[in-house]
């Protein structure tokens, strides 16, 4: 209420209010993180770079094992986050809160980014999941990644009247770098 007072406009307060506000972050250390082992914290905030949590992506994004079972953990311990399936194997954070972890992830340990980003790319271009894993490869800034995924997808995507979408991921590349890759320069 306060992060939200303190904003001058109406239309600016809505836009504005994000999990990265520092007062609405240090609500949720001090509510939630504070109650959970760093090594949940560390969890919570390496997983962050996912739009939807299992133990398989969690296991292959953070390189390791039993994510099953610490997301069950943290669903039991009323850590904001919700069951996305009626087998509670899938979840999402909520949007504050995501949005409160990604930012202490690029504070605390920027450098792992990238390889989280890029295994998640990984992740779904194995399911099949071109859109995921371009969403990843651009996290990653693994531009070449970008361009041969979305050249191989291109005539599906502008055939379903895609091309917003398309152009969208286009314009997160910066030029220089397109300029670079020849499948995103054509």
């Amino acid at each position: 209420a306060i992060s939200y007072a303190l904003r001058p406009d109406t239309a600016e307060r809505f836009e504005q209010f994000a999990g990265d506000d520092h007062l609405i972050a240090e609500y949720i250390r001090a509510e939630v993180l504070s109650r959970l082992s760093p090594a949940k914290v560390r969890f919570l905030a390496r997983s962050s770079v996912l739009d939807e949590l299992s133990g398989p992506r969690c296991d292959a994004v953070l390189q390791r094992t039993r994510s099953a079972e610490v997301l069950a953990q943290l669903a039991r311990a009323n850590v904001p986050m919700s069951a996305v399936d009626p087998s509670h194997e899938h979840f999402r954070l909520h949007g504050l809160f995501r949005e409160m972890l990604q930012t202490e992830l690029r504070r605390a340990e920027p450098e792992l980014r990238p390889g989280l980003h890029a295994r998640a790319a990984d992740f779904y271009s194995a399911a099949e999941d071109a859109d995921r894993s371009i969403e990843h490869a651009l996290g990653a800034e693994d531009f070449w990644r970008v361009g041969r995924l979305l050249w191989s997808n291109l005539l599906g995507y502008l055939g379903a009247g895609r091309s917003g979408e398309v152009q969208e991921w286009l314009d997160r590349v910066p030029a220089p770098r397109i300029a670079e890759c020849g499948p995103l320069a054509l």
